[in-house]
């Protein structure tokens, strides 16, 4: 519904005061005062009801057959308001002319409604005018309500495929251990357990500290150097605080997991994975050994934190590829509620 309470309070007087004006049945010399602010709350009568049989008129035009067309509607708007306000105004001045014994002939009623109508009229179209941007409000409303669901939606379907993913990739080191050495397992799953304990507390969750990620990525990287020994390692220089930056939860377990997997690496020629920052970016960068042969892989981690970047950051990772090294490029991010998914809105 339209909000018109003061649109109403403003012109129903002014439309009783309008019709007697125009009609010249305010005459300052004739009637006294008190005699004039009679005949005007005489016609606030007939102008409420002019005014809500306008209204009936308006509402019933929006919600016929005929409301797609512009047009026609606009004309039947105007013609039914013209209509209403002749009947009643004109029906008003009629009564009051027989009750004052003053006769009167078709055409000077016609000129004496005549004001009356075009202000009705006016005021239909500012109707108009008001229901149409209450609908844009609404449809408003409604696409930014489903544009939220939609990245509910998304967001949950990559949250989601991470977990098989992750869980996948740990179960095979820890395989490979229990078959060599059972206390070196045993450690590993010990770790594990924190790590996947921090994948379930974190999953829900659109961002977190880079405190919080580079704390896991010491247990997540602990159990790469279980399984790879002297082959790998992992250095970290963050100068920046480290408390006040977020990234997206897992997105460094996504980056090394992806190094490891696509590179060739030994104790004599070891893997050199680094961690550092530049400008308003995580730069994780690797020496190149890039395997010889080809590998079966879903592209999942990659494109699922591309993918979460863009939904809830409305940003990219930079992904740089020469003959020495590989670099990821992930957003950080210093204000995460400007980009928290439930007040998102696309305009």
């Amino acid at each position: 519904m339209v909000r018109d309470k003061a649109f109403k309070l403003i012109g129903i007087p002014l439309l009783g005061f309008l019709i007697p004006l125009s009609s010249h049945l305010f005459n300052f010399r004739l009637f006294d005062l008190s005699e004039m602010i009679t005949l005007f709350f005489f016609f606030l009568i007939p102008s409420f009801f002019t005014w809500q049989g306008v209204l009936k008129i308006n509402f019933a035009v929006r919600n016929s057959r005929f409301n797609d067309d512009t047009y026609l509607k606009l004309l039947l708007i105007c013609t039914g308001a013209t209509l209403c306000s002749f009947l009643i105004i004109g029906g008003s001045i009629l009564i009051l002319q027989d009750i004052l014994s003053k006769p009167t002939s078709i055409g000077s009623l016609l000129e004496q409604t005549f004001p009356g109508s075009i202000f009705m009229i006016f005021c239909s179209l500012i109707y108009e005018i008001l229901f149409l941007s209450k609908e844009r409000q609404i449809d408003s409303q409604i696409v930014t309500h489903l544009d939220k669901e939609l990245l509910h939606a998304e967001i949950n379907v990559l949250q989601n495929e991470l977990d098989p993913h992750f869980v996948y990739n740990s179960l095979m080191p820890l395989y490979y251990l229990v078959k060599n050495d059972i206390q070196k397992a045993e450690a590993f799953a010990c770790k594990l357990i924190q790590v996947y304990q921090y994948f379930l507390e974190n999953r829900q969750n659109d961002f977190i500290t880079l405190k919080e990620e580079l704390k896991f990525i010491e247990n997540y990287f602990f159990l790469l150097q279980i399984r790879f020994k002297d082959s790998v390692f992992l250095s970290v220089r963050i100068s920046s605080d480290t408390e006040k930056l977020m990234v997206l939860p897992l997105s460094l377990q996504i980056l090394i997991e992806n190094v490891i997997k696509h590179n060739d690496f030994d104790k004599n020629d070891p893997l050199n994975i680094n961690i550092d920052t530049e400008r308003n970016q995580l730069v994780v960068s690797n020496n190149l050994r890039c395997k010889t042969h080809v590998i079966n892989s879903s592209k999942i981690g990659l494109n699922n934190l591309r993918m979460r970047y863009k939904i809830l950051a409305s940003s990219d990772i930079s992904v740089i590829k020469n003959k020495e090294l590989f670099i990821v490029k992930i957003p950080l991010i210093r204000n995460a509620k400007a980009y928290d998914v439930n007040s998102y809105n696309r305009g």
